[in-house]
């Protein structure tokens, strides 16, 4: 059984109301695309600040408020409208556990607060599609080798999200697929899909998620580096047979620097888990978009599968929890 599949069967929903997800309205759209400054959807989000390379912006989230969904009914009646044909309305409010348990008829729908991504149909989107990420990619790579670039768009929407939803998937991967010198990923993406690199890859030394900050090695670097400083020293004799210092480094022993200028609330944008080796290591050109185009795509989309307690074709360390308690 795939992580996928283990993880709707954990939510203990009847995954054939999944779909009903679609037959609801979000009053409050508008208000919740101009709190992430999305209020003009056509108009790209990645500013000049992403052209560059590295590009060093700081995004702000505010991940002391979650997503909630505000139903105008509560849970046990949602058969009574849905008979009477009537699509259930709810408002999406970003808010703290406190603050949500005052209020009649609201359920979490994803940790962090809300964004155009957050409906209750793009959710239904995430749940209903394992993967998105090649989904996505081949409308990217079909508006460059038939399409016009606004066809990207409409292509993504056709998968069923929100036109909202749509369009900060458009442009996260217009920003993504710019050149590295224009603040993109477009050389290490464009080989790793054509090598069909997986999107796990527990070691390696290219890690374009590594805050400019740090300095790190991989499990393998420290491995050669401490074998050749052994070697050094037992090859080191003095002339009263006592072992010396080595005459110098070793290359192995040399520490890569770190590639990501971008952070978030001025952390790091990526988890380190996300580029340190082990299982959760992404491959170099998800890891490259998780810098150059995560933050902002998870500002303003603010539902993601791993916000929302789903788990995908992606392995990731920052997966959260959710009972979506309102599908019925």
């Amino acid at each position: 059984m795939s992580p996928f599949v283990a993880s709707l069967l954990s939510f203990g929903f009847d995954m054939s109301h999944v779909p009903m997800l679609v037959n609801t309205t979000c009053t409050n759209v508008p208000q919740v695309a101009s709190s992430v400054n999305f209020i003009e959807a056509s108009k790209n989000p990645y500013h000049a600040g992403y052209d560059k390379n590295p590009p060093r912006e700081d995004t702000v989230i505010d991940y002391e408020t979650k997503c909630y969904a505000s139903f105008e009914v509560p849970v046990s009646k949602f058969h009574e409208q849905r008979k009477k044909g009537a699509k259930l309305r709810y408002s999406l409010h970003s808010l703290t556990p406190a603050a949500a348990d005052k209020k009649a008829s609201t359920h979490l729908t994803h940790h962090g607060p809300c964004g155009v991504c957050s409906t209750l149909q793009d959710l239904s989107v995430y749940l209903l599609k394992p993967d998105l990420t090649n989904p996505v990619r081949r409308c990217a790579l079909k508006s460059v080798f038939s399409f016009g670039l606004s066809d990207r768009k409409a292509c993504i929407q056709s998968l069923g999200f929100t036109s909202e939803c749509a369009w900060i998937w458009y442009w996260n991967t217009i920003n993504t697929g710019k050149s590295h010198r224009n603040g993109g990923c477009k050389g290490t993406c464009m080989v790793h899909w054509a090598m069909g690199v997986p999107n796990n890859v527990p070691v390696g030394v290219d890690n374009p998620c590594q805050p400019l900050s740090e300095e790190g090695q991989t499990a393998e670097e420290r491995l050669g580096a401490s074998a050749a400083s052994a070697a050094a020293s037992a090859g080191a004799v003095s002339r009263c047979g006592v072992s010396g210092p080595s005459s110098g480094p070793s290359k192995s022993t040399k520490k890569s620097k770190g590639n990501c200028g971008n952070t978030i609330n001025g952390k790091p944008a990526c988890h380190k888990d996300m580029w340190q080796s082990g299982p959760a290591r992404m491959s170099s050109c998800l890891q490259c978009d998780e810098c150059r185009s995560g933050p902002i795509f998870q500002k303003v989309a603010g539902r993601t599968r791993r916000a929302s307690g789903i788990k995908s074709a992606i392995v990731r360390p920052d997966f959260k929890e959710v009972e979506h308690t309102y599908i019925i």
